[in-house]
């Protein structure tokens, strides 16, 4: 999952290293952030590859060719830090995005109510020279 939301969002900083303009619609940002905090949370709060399974507690032995296996075999817990660190990049990359985007909006609104003003401005005009 994390292998497919990175290659998701991979265009975004070569296309904003070229300059060339990306769009990605608020409703697909908040989806984007949503699997990451998802994918976050299964991998330090939901996974049971941090720890020990309860079956391994009361047999001490066992648990410790376990965390053998885990450690030297495996190697959980560098792949863990792995893992968090590409979701750190990843929700580092997305909240740059959910920032762009609240600077698009925040444009769009000044730009809008410029536009407002100058309408009004025109309007009294308009009623200024009818009155005269």
């Amino acid at each position: 999952m994390l292998e497919e939301l990175v290659d998701e969002i991979s265009y975004i900083p070569t296309s904003m290293k070229s300059g060339t303009c990306f769009n990605i619609s608020r409703r697909s940002l908040e989806k984007k952030t949503g699997q990451l905090l998802y994918l976050r949370s299964n991998i330090n709060l939901v996974s049971h590859l941090l720890s020990p399974p309860d079956f391994y507690w009361d047999r001490p032995l066992l648990e410790s060719i376990y965390t053998a296996v885990c450690n030297r075999q495996l190697d959980i817990e560098s792949r863990t830090e792995v893992a968090n660190n590409r979701l750190t990049h990843t929700g580092e990359l997305l909240a740059l995005l959910r920032e762009n985007k609240h600077y698009q909006v925040a444009e769009s609104l000044e730009l809008a109510i410029l536009v407002l003003i100058f309408v009004e401005i025109i309007l009294e005009v308009y009623r200024h020279y009818q009155n005269l």
